[in-house]
C-alpha cells in the first residue's frame, strides 16, 4: 500500500520545557498544505599522503529541520485552544521561541519529533490567489525518529563495568556489574 502526504501533518507544542525530553500538548497546524522533514549531514574531511589524492570524508555534524507551506486562515476563538495558525507561527518566530514539533501520520506509526526554533518565516499575498505561509524550523539537538521503542544510548562505562544509559524520554538508566 502506498503511503501519501494526506496522511501526514505538522504539530507543534508550545507548553512542554525541553527538560520533559518530548512534547506532551501537541496541536496542528492549522490549513497546512505541505510540510517535510530533512536532515543534513556534515561531512569531515580525511586527508593524507596515503589517500592516492582521493578525499575521504566520515559524518561530522547532522543538522535537522522542517518545512511547512500553508493557507494564512484566521480561527475562532474555540479552535485557538486546538489549533495553531499562521498568526502564532509569526509570532513564535519574532519573539525568538523554542518548541516542540512532530510531523506525523494518522495513526502515530511513523513520528519524527524535535525541540526547535523558526529560522525563516513568510507569508505570501498575491493578486487572484490564496494568501499563504511558509516556514522552516531548524531542530536543535537529535531527533525521535521511533514511537513506542525505547532508544538506548550507552553515554558511559565506568571502570567497574557499570553501564550508564540514556532511553529516548532521556531518563538516565544505569546498569550495575553483577
Amino acid at each position: 500500500m502506498a503511503i501519501t502526504g494526506d496522511n501526514y501533518i505538522l504539530l507543534i507544542d508550545t507548553v512542554t520545557p525541553r527538560s520533559a525530553g518530548h512534547g506532551a500538548d501537541y496541536r496542528p497546524v492549522a490549513c497546512g498544505t505541505s510540510n517535510n522533514w530533512g536532515g543534513d549531514a556534515e561531512g569531515i574531511s580525511l586527508r593524507n599522503k596515503m589517500d592516492g589524492g582521493y578525499d575521504q570524508s566520515t559524518t561530522g555534524y547532522i543538522s535537522t529541520n522542517f518545512d511547512m507551506d500553508g493557507q494564512a486562515i484566521g480561527l475562532r476563538m474555540a479552535e485557538k485552544l486546538i489549533k495553531a495558525n499562521f498568526q502564532e507561527l509569526a509570532e513564535l518566530f519574532y519573539n525568538k521561541r523554542e518548541f516542540w514539533i512532530m510531523q506525523a501520520d494518522a495513526d502515530m506509526t511513523i513520528v519524527r519529533e524535535i525541540w526547535c526554533r523558526i529560522g525563516s518565516y513568510r507569508e505570501t499575498a498575491q493578486m487572484n490567489s490564496l494568501y499563504t505561509f511558509t516556514a522552516s524550523f531548524v531542530g536543535i539537538g537529535r531527533p525521535t525518529t521511533l514511537t513506542g521503542d525505547i532508544i538506548k544510548i550507552l553515554l558511559a562505562t565506568d571502570l567497574t563495568g557499570d553501564e550508564i544509559f540514556q532511553d529516548g524520554d532521556n531518563n538516565l538508566i544505569e546498569t550495575k556489574n553483577a
